[in-house]
């Protein structure tokens, strides 16, 4: 009889031994083969959510009003130098409103008055200084729910005209084109526009509109998933502080780390650098807590994955090693039939092979049955979810990027990673034949009389 026949008869001449090994080995393996898929799928995902979140600080005068001063051209090239930061954003914004629609807001406006002049004075949330537009605004009287208790009607939102130096607004967040191209901001003429402020006017790419009395075409469309963020138009930085007036002023500076771990440092770093005399915030707060969680997932999944080998390695060791001890007396009568050193090792590598490939194929299983409900345990004892979405206001224009970053843990599956499953066999195999040849090759090596005797 062949080495390799022998040697898978001998696996499964005693049957239930052969099982008990079998789930053993399977239990360690499917757990590393789950924390394999989760460790991927973790590790994938990750970049593409902190690609969407990005890594950025909001920076402000001292004050976070214009009213207060505001930054220079050479605060913002002082800033730009600083280490781990890898894009300096300028913004400007400025109002701009429909003279329709600007004279409802006077009409409302007398209303409010009148109707709470013995109250105390209501505050207008809308810019004191307000520039023409032939955009009416894309969140109509109709959209704005109020209590019907409530001491004032609402006026109507006028649009916003934010002025970039790259295709980042002043929350950090990328504006991408989902219509046309995305804005060029060495084109003073060319503008992007938010979906449903597109929708409402009848725009589209390639059309034109008046701000200022200035005229824009139409770049691309954006779209944010609310009206209130829609309810903005994307302009080169230098042509919207010309329209308002501005000369080497920066009312906003948006800094883009190289990564969500530098955050600390730059912020730590940006306040030094100007004196204490401004406020940073960081930006989309939220959504990298969802970052930082997920890398805390991808620490611990590697982390199991290696305890689980190990402890895999070990029980397959310990496994082969009692094999080959308990059949000390046949190694000792094949050697007195004339079997070689080799044969004798080569016939327990063949059993120790197809007890690792029985084992690993029903950990395998295993672990495709259970990696997703593994992975959404890591998920959620690691991750801290974000409250949710708010309803309406201008925060809730910067809600997608942590929306985004929820959905896509929400919906994190583990995928199957053959590479991943093809090198965990191998060196399962490998730690199996190891642990194998050792005992098998130095009892091989002791005479046969002496092992009939039990010598050995």
């Amino acid at each position: 009889m062949s080495v390799i026949a022998r040697g898978i008869k001998n696996t499964f001449r005693n049957t239930l031994r052969t099982i008990g090994f079998s789930v053993i080995i399977a239990i360690s393996l499917g757990l590393a083969f789950s924390m394999a898929l989760a460790h991927q799928t973790v590790k994938a995902n990750d970049q593409k959510i902190r690609e969407n979140i990005g890594a950025s600080l909001l920076v402000l005068p001292l004050g976070s009003a214009e009213s207060t001063g505001m930054l220079s051209d050479g605060d913002a090239d002082k800033l730009a130098k600083l280490a781990n930061v890898r894009e300096l954003v300028k913004i400007t914004t400025m109002a701009a409103q429909h003279p329709d629609e600007a004279k409802i807001n006077e009409k409302i406006k007398k209303e409010n008055d009148e109707k709470n002049k013995n109250s105390f004075p209501i505050s207008s949330e809308e810019p004191t200084s307000i520039s023409k537009t032939n955009l009416r605004s894309a969140i109509s009287q109709d959209q704005l729910k109020t209590d019907p208790q409530a001491p004032f009607k609402p006026s109507i939102p006028a649009v916003i005209v934010e002025g970039t130096t790259s295709n980042i607004d002043s929350r950090g967040n990328k504006v991408v084109a989902i219509e046309g191209r995305s804005l060029d901001t060495h084109r003073p003429d060319n503008v992007m526009v938010g979906k449903a402020l597109a929708k409402k006017n009848n725009l589209g790419v390639g059309d034109t509109l008046t701000i200022a009395g200035k005229t824009f075409k139409i770049a691309g469309i954006f779209d944010t998933g609310t009206s209130t963020g829609d309810n903005r138009v994307l302009a080169p930085f230098e042509t919207v502080r010309h329209l308002k007036g501005d000369k080497n002023q920066v009312p906003v500076v948006v800094l883009v780390a190289n990564s969500l771990e530098v955050l600390a440092k730059l912020k730590s770093d940006t306040s030094a650098a100007m004196h204490d005399q401004v406020d940073v915030q960081v930006l989309q707060q939220d959504a990298a807590q969802i970052a930082v969680g997920l890398k805390s997932v991808a620490s611990i999944s590697l982390i199991t994955l290696i305890v689980a080998l190990a402890a895999g390695s070990l029980t397959i060791l310990l496994t082969m090693l009692l094999v080959v001890r308990e059949r000390t007396k046949e190694i000792g009568v094949l050697k007195a039939l004339g079997a070689t050193n080799t044969k004798v090792v080569a016939q327990f590598m063949v059993e120790a092979t197809v007890l690792t490939l029985i084992g690993a194929a029903i950990g395998l299983v295993f672990a495709v049955l259970a990696s997703n409900s593994i992975l959404g345990a890591l998920l959620s004892g690691s991750i801290k979810q974000p409250g949710g979405s708010s309803s309406g206001g201008a925060s809730a224009a910067y809600e997608q990027p942590v929306e985004l970053a929820r959905q896509m843990t929400e919906q994190m599956t583990a995928y199957i990673d053959w590479h991943s499953i093809v090198y965990g066999l191998i060196a399962t195999l490998g730690i199996a034949l190891i642990a194998t040849i050792l005992p098998a090759f130095f009892i091989a090596k002791v005479r046969p009389a002496q092992i009939m005797r039990g010598d050995s």
